[in-house]
């Protein structure tokens, strides 16, 4: 319909028969190609009427005369009304006559009716929002076409919404909506109206709302509260949070529209990572439709006693000028939650222990930074270490294996390198600096009791070529990396990868200076199926401290993205990364661009907060191709994956990844605990249970399932963290 007014009259209780007299739009207007309806009412006279047309009579059978093309009139079974219909090819006046005769033999007319032809089209389309794991459409949304003048309308139910009298030409859509945060992608669209009826692409809208309420707590323990809402389901999605001091009120932005499990946990060990001696609440069906919800009462309880039967576990020890480095894994709990709070390291000249040279306590730390210094040994000497963890309420757990002999010098075989470290600010602590290979896990670095900056630095390191050159300035000189420090590990920053094949000069190291530090990342995802390939981008940012450890983190401004969103901190409950706050956005179809902008606003455990910013560097478009196997290659349970690595491969590192019909992981190269970013370009396929990196990730199942569909995934880096994503399924 075309939104025609039709020369509709209601029956007259007057004898005399009267048709209706025509005026300029006694029959309204029409659009070529469009459907039209319209009609002639007579009233008076007595039931049974025939109808004459252009001086023809109409058949009372329902049969139609042409008119023009594609109108036709029709006179239905001898009723009053003559009925007008059809769909017009051509622009133009279509001018009939029409006469009326009841059945006593009584007539009228004829008399002259006209039709508008134009050129004025319908322009449609639909606007869909993602709702938990459901994308459907969005009632409610203002869409606008800037035709003269501007038509405005508002989507259905369904989210579908229709433009009528378009005329031929070039017009923009544009979606808003009230009540709260949106982005839609596209922003706009620009449709080309060219004699024909348009349905316009779908839309698709991110909508944020808040979430207000209260933490409570009667316990003893104190320390800042952090809340995370995280998706119920599988399917993913951004989690929103806060933090707040102490019990009492919260404030969550930009929470979008689905099911979620409120988390919380009460910091009493201070780092900002979960620990499994914090107070911790849950709380489930926190259900977001399209409106703001306030009310949400969350309530902290004191965790179980932890009791700790495994050990840390120390990877390697290694000495340098008066110290050592050690690197370790925490002890965890299958939820991958720290049970100690604090750890003793301890040394001995004697393997067995026998007696203690001396022993230091680091505080727990979380998952990130596993790496402590220890310096005041004595050069020369031959030492011993072993560590054990110590739970909440002082319980000792066991030891770990013991490492050693480690002797205690600077390093002296490899090739001489030298060069300077440079940091802003005083002093407050000692300087670690040295070169960590990441194959090996062997550290060579050097110990400045009273750095200066730029401080100059002397170090042996053998051949290699996958060196991370990393500088500490301990603060507090506690021999952890922690907040405070000066360092440019362990905190979001990227330690340049340094190949060493000789002697070395000029290796120079600015270490960071700023409070904290926002990142942005891109990914360009494909996913190639037999029924067509289909493209979509994420953004991902991270927000990190420096020098101070930041206690929240809400993003207030950037391109095709909803604003403002509170960021829930890394490692609580559900969360999938482990240091830092990180969050992620579907921009569907829509490119971010090199230089897109984003701001966020930043609050630290000290009491001061400010404002970071970070910039898009890249947005790839190397895919990895010809992924094999694809359903209908293979019917092997135990296949071989291959590939073929995009053009220039050895800019990317690659990495692995396989899950279920359930999203479930199956298996990723490199493992999940591993400290590599990925592997070479030397590697374009992998046999099923072994890792070509020599790593120690395996599947999680023996074989796959004979029928059971599958999604596998290369994924290519750059040095910046940019990727993109090949993805394919599997159904043996």
């Amino acid at each position: 319909s075309n939104n025609i007014t039709s020369a509709n009259f209601a029956v007259s209780t007057a004898p005399a028969l009267i048709l209706p007299q025509p005026n300029p739009s006694s029959l309204g207007s029409a659009s070529i190609t469009a459907a039209y309806s319209g009609s002639v009412t007579a009233t008076g006279g007595i039931a049974g009427y025939t109808w004459t047309v252009n001086g023809s009579p109409v058949p009372t059978n329902g049969s139609s005369l042409a008119l023009i093309d594609g109108l036709s009139v029709t006179n239905s079974g001898g009723s009053a009304t003559l009925s007008v219909s059809g769909s017009p090819t051509a622009t133009g006046t279509v001018t009939f006559t029409a006469s009326v005769k009841d059945s006593t033999g009584t007539t009228t007319g004829p008399i002259t009716y006209t039709i508008n032809v134009t050129n004025f089209f319908t322009v449609g389309g639909q606007i869909n929002s993602q709702v938990g794991c459901a994308t459907g459409g969005l009632n409610g949304v203002t869409v606008t076409i800037n035709t003269n003048p501007v038509q405005t309308t508002t989507t259905s139910a369904n989210g579908a919404f229709s433009f009528v009298n378009v005329p031929n030409g070039t017009y923009i859509i544009t979606p808003s909506i009230n009540g709260s945060s949106s982005a839609f992608y596209p922003a706009t669209e620009t449709v080309i109206v060219n004699s024909n009826n348009l349905t316009a692409a779908s839309i698709t809208a991110t909508l944020g709302y808040t979430v207000t309420g209260t933490v409570s707590y009667t316990g003893t323990q104190t320390g800042q509260i952090y809340l995370a809402l995280n998706p119920t389901g599988n399917c993913g999605g951004r989690s929103p949070g806060t933090s707040i001091s102490g019990p009492g009120p919260f404030t969550i932005r930009g929470v979008p529209p689905g099911n979620y499990t409120l988390q919380a946990f009460l910091d009493n060990v201070g780092d900002g990572v979960p620990n499994a001696s914090n107070p911790v609440g849950t709380l489930t069906g926190v259900n977001v439709t399209t409106t703001n919800i306030s009310g949400v009462a969350a309530t902290l309880s004191d965790p179980a006693p932890v009791t700790l039967t495994s050990a840390p576990t120390l990877i390697t020890v290694a000495g340098f000028n008066s110290g050592a480095m050690a690197q370790y894994k925490p002890i965890t709990n299958s939820g991958g939650l720290e049970m100690a709070t604090y750890y003793t390291f301890q040394w001995s000249t004697s393997s067995t222990f026998a007696t203690i040279a001396g022993s230091k306590r680091f505080f727990a730390n979380g998952t990130h930074s596993n790496i402590w210094f220890l310096h005041g040994l004595t050069n020369g000497s031959v030492y011993y270490f072993r560590a054990y963890g110590t739970s909440a309420g002082t319980v000792q757990g066991p030891y770990s294996a013991v490492v050693g002999p480690v002797l205690i010098t600077a390093p002296t075989v490899g090739n001489t390198v030298t060069g300077s470290v440079s940091f802003s600010g005083l002093p407050g602590g000692p300087l670690y600096v040295g070169f960590y290979d990441q194959s090996t896990s062997a550290y060579y670095g050097q110990y400045f009791s009273s750095p200066i900056s730029p401080q100059t630095f002397t170090i042996q390191v053998p051949t290699g070529s996958d060196y991370l050159f990393v500088g500490v300035v301990d603060q507090n000189n506690d021999g952890a990396i922690d907040a405070n420090d000066i360092t440019n590990t362990g905190n979001g920053t990227s330690q340049p990868i340094t190949v060493i094949s000789g002697n070395t000069s000029n290796q120079n190291l600015t270490l960071p200076s700023a409070d904290g530090i926002a990142s942005v990342t891109t990914q360009n995802f494909e996913s190639i199926s037999p029924g067509g390939n289909s493209q979509n981008y994420n953004i991902n940012f991270q927000v990190n401290g420096l020098i101070k450890q930041p206690v929240s983190a809400s993003l207030i401004s950037g391109p095709n993205l909803i604003t403002p969103v509170d960021i829930a901190i890394c490692g609580g409950p559900g969360s999938s990364c482990n240091q830092g706050f990180q969050i992620s956005f579907n921009l569907y179809g829509t490119s971010p661009a090199v230089g897109d902008s984003y701001v966020f606003n930043v609050a630290y455990s000290d009491g001061t907060s400010g404002t970071l910013t970070a910039a898009v560097t890249a947005v790839l478009n190397s895919f990895a191709s010809n992924l094999a196997p694809q359903t209908g290659t293979s019917a092997s349970l135990t296949p071989t994956f291959s590939w073929t690595d995009p053009l220039n491969p050895s800019s990317f590192t690659y990495q692995f990844y396989i899950n279920d019909s359930n999203s479930k992981a199956i298996w990723q190269i490199p493992a999940t605990n591993s400290t590599s970013n990925g592997f070479g370009s030397s590697i374009t396929s992998i046999s099923w249970g072994t890792d070509p990196t020599g790593g120690s990730s395996s599947p999680t199942v023996p074989s796959l399932t004979l029928g059971s569909t599958y999604t596998w995934q290369i994924t290519v880096q750059d040095n910046n963290g940019n990727t993109t994503v090949s993805q394919v399924q599997y159904q043996p």
